[in-house]
């Protein structure tokens, strides 16, 4: 938990943070995520941004599924479909334009996430032995001044954009766009 506010909503190596503020319109997003990739592939930590810009006339649904949806990213979760006009799946990693029942994760989701991180008994935290700490020391704390435009373009469609952008010490930035309808 944050003990004080932080606008810019800067990453921090080793931390997931979420946060919601008036980003402005330019760009057309409603929620951002960049997650920040080792060279190994690693999610090293993660930023979820929900723009009010567009959200603050929003319900409660749209509101929760556009934050599990960037969350999801920030864990490594894929886009399970990208075709907001077929039927809901049921998860909010599902494009949709019917909010209320795709406002949380799902079963699938739940077995990818086991897929990627091992099912472990009890709560684990991270210790210090887990980090390549050299590789985190690299990431630094980055400023508001960077942009997810500053990456290249993977992908763009009516709903989504993916930057990727590559880092010096051999890691890459994946930014992913929820774009705003």
């Amino acid at each position: 938990m944050a003990d004080q506010p932080d606008p810019a909503c800067d990453t921090i190596p080793g931390v997931m943070k979420a946060c919601n503020d008036f980003y402005g319109k330019d760009g057309g997003w409603s929620g951002l995520n960049e997650a920040w990739l080792d060279s190994k592939g690693y999610i090293t930590a993660s930023t979820a941004k929900m723009n009010e810009s567009f959200l603050q006339k929003s319900g409660y649904a749209e509101k929760q599924y556009v934050c599990c949806h960037e969350l999801g990213h920030g864990y490594g979760l894929p886009h399970r479909d990208v075709n907001p006009g077929n039927n809901n799946l049921g998860t909010c990693l599902d494009y949709t334009t019917s909010f209320q029942s795709n406002i949380h994760p799902d079963e699938v989701d739940f077995a990818n996430l086991e897929n990627l991180y091992g099912t472990i008994p009890g709560r684990r935290f991270l210790s210090d032995n887990d980090l390549d700490k050299k590789e985190i020391h690299n990431l630094g704390i980055i400023s508001k001044q960077r942009s997810y435009k500053d990456g290249r373009l993977l992908y763009k469609s009516e709903t989504r954009e993916i930057y990727e952008e590559k880092l010096s010490n051999g890691g890459r930035i994946i930014s992913t766009l929820l774009l705003a309808k």
